[in-house]
């Protein structure tokens, strides 16, 4: 079976069956005229996922590094322009759900405050261990 993606020139292909295994894989689709293959592998689901989530822990790495080295309480628009500063461009909503992660997750970093805009973090093991 096939199924077109949302990526230009990229399809991905499907091979079930009731005596094997169900596989998925993506071709890529050389442009009209040109004189290279018509299909060539581009990769496997594995292979994406993978790659999606070495993106993320990068992205939250990022994310912790900005809080730490700040020193101080940090908002969620804070942690962007810290970001941004380094040359990083993450969406506040990216940035919030990594900030949740490292907190949630007991690592080094502490949210306090309210929700949204107006709560705060910090990876600063001082403010941590005051706080207790």
């Amino acid at each position: 079976m096939l199924k077109e993606t949302r990526a230009e020139r990229r399809i991905e292909i499907f091979v079930e069956g009731k005596d094997t295994e169900t596989a998925r894989f993506f071709l890529d689709v050389s442009p009209r005229g040109s004189k290279t293959e018509k299909f060539t592998f581009a990769c496997t689901v594995a292979s994406i996922a993978k790659e999606r989530r070495e993106i993320g822990n990068a992205n939250r790495d990022a994310v912790r590094q900005v809080v730490e080295e700040a020193g101080t309480w940090l908002t969620v628009a804070q942690v962007v322009d810290g970001l941004r500063a380094k040359g990083l461009a993450m969406a506040p909503r990216t940035v919030s759900g990594h900030l949740k992660e490292l907190t949630v997750s007991g690592g080094p970093l502490r949210g306090e405050g309210g929700v949204g805009s107006a709560k705060r973090y910090t990876g600063d093991l001082a403010s941590n261990l005051a706080a207790i």
